[in-house]
């Protein structure tokens, strides 16, 4: 009993002396807007509330964005943060809860509520990051990547995108007829024009600038570069017509542009994260585009509104094509599934989800369907590719044990042949019934600038 009583008083006497100990403490400072807030703002809001997209008009990429409010009235009420909109919708007490991506922890709620509390004072920062990189010399030639390819309509050139270049390669003989030197950085989409005498070549710099180098496929002679977006462009296209061409980038958006000129035509803005790829349908007025908010939305390119948004893909979509007969489309992505939907009307404002097929055990990086629309082939970092009937997504044959990733996939334009270009450079072409390699091109070393910026 004893021992009993003097453990209890030993407990007591640590908790007196724990209290003063926190009494001396001196109080935490008020949280600074810039050290505490904005960081939290930064990785979790901006992909919807950036200067670019200003979902509900409200932009939160500064102090006076998020102190000026949206379209639903002020954010926030300074020294009252159980009332201000922003808290309220962070912990759910008006709908939809924030932020989309998932909710916040608790002690980031509780460091913005400190601060509106305290009168929510700050100073203007910048969402912008520095982008500043070494000059890192390469010690040896090294193979450079394959990171695009796209037939030209008549099937007699190849054209293969890597590092800085694009090679114009004679697709009898496999012969490189021609280099275009002279790109930011890795070349990352390739688009021949309807006529065959332009090709549009698509990358630019990360986190820095889109560029398109529009070039004369005879001559061999840059007709002009676009400066697009404010970060990677990720694919390009050539509309039916061949007036214009499309761009999308990791900035989340989509551009137009005059083919001819160069000139900005419009700009399409509805994702809410990166763009990974868009494509023209064979009729007037169809796009459709994929990206990293799990959406694919077609497009009314007069308004530059979208016609519908197809919300089924459970994660990241990499890749969209049209089928060649214009009403149907499908999507793949990070979610390892191919999807075709089936469109319902002309206006492109209604379709139907017609077949899904989990193809792969990895993120499916591209997919192609073949001229006749008979047949998809897909691509995935699993290394392996696969051939699957359109109507059915029936699994036809399978290439597996690939070298690399198979970033780049297109059909030959009789449709016999498609060829895949491999992260580690190889470049192979392979019989669409047999699945029987055709032709293998020797690996480009890449340029002896290869990481000089």
């Amino acid at each position: 009993m004893h021992q009993e009583r003097q453990h209890d008083n030993m407990t007591t006497l640590r908790r007196v002396a724990l209290a003063i100990n926190l009494l001396a403490l001196p109080l935490c400072a008020e949280p600074s807007f810039r050290s505490d807030v904005f960081p939290i703002i930064r990785d979790n809001c901006l992909a919807c509330h950036s200067d670019q997209t200003k979902m509900g008009q409200l932009v939160m990429e500064s102090y006076d964005g998020l102190m000026l409010g949206g379209k639903s009235g002020p954010a926030i009420t300074a020294g009252d943060a159980e009332s201000s909109l922003l808290v309220r919708m962070l912990e759910g007490r008006v709908q939809p809860k924030m932020p989309f991506g998932g909710e916040l922890p608790p002690h980031n709620i509780a460091v913005i509520k400190a601060w509106i509390d305290a009168g929510a004072i700050g100073e203007e920062v910048s969402g912008g990051v520095t982008t500043a990189l070494p000059a890192i010399e390469s010690r040896r030639a090294v193979p450079s990547p394959v990171s695009a390819l796209a037939f030209s309509r008549d099937g007699a050139a190849l054209a293969v995108a890597s590092y800085r270049q694009v090679r114009i390669t004679d697709t009898a003989s496999g012969n490189v007829t021609r280099t275009l030197d002279g790109h930011a950085d890795l070349v990352r989409a390739l688009a021949f024009s309807p006529s065959g005498r332009m090709l549009a070549a698509a990358g630019g710099a990360p986190a820095q600038f889109g560029e398109v180098k529009v070039w004369d496929v005879e001559t061999g002679e840059l007709r002009h570069t676009i400066n697009a977006h404010k970060d990677c462009i990720y694919s390009v296209d050539f509309s039916p017509d061949g007036k214009q061409i499309v761009t999308a980038s990791y900035d989340r958006m989509i551009e137009l542009w005059s083919a001819d000129t160069g000139g900005h035509i419009r700009t399409l803005k509805d994702h809410v994260d990166a763009v990974y790829a868009v494509d023209f349908g064979n009729e007037p007025g169809q796009l459709v585009s994929g990206g990293a908010d799990r959406s694919v939305k077609l497009w009314n390119l007069e308004t530059g509104k979208p016609s519908l948004t197809l919300s089924e893909p459970l994660a990241g979509v990499l890749t969209v094509a049209f089928h060649p007969d214009g009403r149907r489309l499908a999507a793949a992505g990070a979610d390892k599934t191919i999807r075709v939907w089936r469109i319902a009307n002309d206006e492109n404002t209604a379709a139907e989800l017609v077949k899904a097929m989990t193809g792969h055990e990895a993120a499916i990086l591209k997919i192609a369907f073949s001229p006749d629309g008979s047949t998809i082939v897909s691509s995935s970092s699993d290394r392996s590719l696969k051939v699957w009937d359109t109507a059915t997504l029936n699994e036809k044959g399978v290439l597996a044990d690939q070298s690399d990733w198979g970033q780049a996939l297109a059909f030959h334009p009789d449709g016999k042949s498609f060829v895949v270009g491999r992260y580690d450079g190889s470049l192979t072409a392979y019989d669409t019934v047999l699945l029987q390699p055709t032709k293998k091109w020797e690996r480009a070393a890449g340029p002896s600038h290869l990481a000089r910026r």
